[in-house]
C-alpha cells in the first residue's frame, strides 16, 4: 500500500513539474501579445484564471498583469478603473506572498512604466528596475533574462 502511494504521490509531481513549463511558456507568450491583442489578453485572463491555485502566486501575478492590460481594452471609463484596480490588487498580493519574485517584479515594472502616470501606480520603478537587473546576473532562466533585457532597453 505504502509503494502504491509512493507511485502515485511520484507520479503527481513528475506531472506537475512537467505541465508547469508549458504553463508558464503559454502565459508568458499570451502576456507579451495582450497589450497590442485585445484577444490575446482575454486568452490569457481565462487561462490563468483556469490554471490559478492559492499556492501559484506567478499564475496570480500574470492574471493580476492582464486584468490591468484589459483596462486598455475596455469602452466605459468605469470599467477601465475597475479593471485595472482588480488586477493591481491581485498583482500586489501576488508580489507579497512571492518575496518579491523577479518574474513577478518584471510584470510591475512593465504596467507601470506603461500605464498613465495620473493613475498612481509608478511608485516601484526604480526598486523594479534595480531587482531585474540583479536577475539578469542571477538564476532567472534565458526567456525570462530576454524578457527583462528588453523590458530594460530605452526605446522599446
Amino acid at each position: 500500500m505504502v509503494l502504491i502511494k509512493t507511485i502515485l504521490l511520484g507520479g503527481a509531481f513528475l506531472y506537475a513539474m512537467n505541465s508547469a513549463p508549458h504553463h508558464l511558456e503559454k502565459m508568458r507568450a499570451l502576456y507579451l501579445q495582450a497589450g497590442v491583442s485585445e484577444r490575446a489578453c482575454k486568452e490569457l485572463l481565462a487561462f490563468a484564471k483556469a490554471n490559478e491555485t492559492t499556492a501559484d502566486v506567478l499564475t496570480t501575478g500574470y492574471r493580476g498583469a492582464a486584468s490591468m492590460i484589459m483596462a486598455k481594452f475596455a469602452g466605459n471609463p468605469f470599467s477601465k478603473i475597475s479593471w485595472f484596480r482588480q488586477g493591481r490588487t491581485m498583482l500586489e498580493k501576488a508580489i507579497r506572498a512571492s518575496g518579491g519574485c523577479p518574474e513577478l517584479r518584471y510584470l510591475r515594472y512593465c504596467v507601470q512604466t506603461h500605464c498613465p502616470r495620473f493613475l498612481g501606480y509608478h511608485r516601484d520603478i526604480e526598486s523594479d528596475r534595480a531587482c531585474l537587473q540583479l536577475a539578469m546576473t542571477g538564476g532567472a532562466d534565458g526567456e525570462l533574462k530576454e524578457m527583462i533585457r528588453a523590458a530594460l532597453t530605452p526605446g522599446r
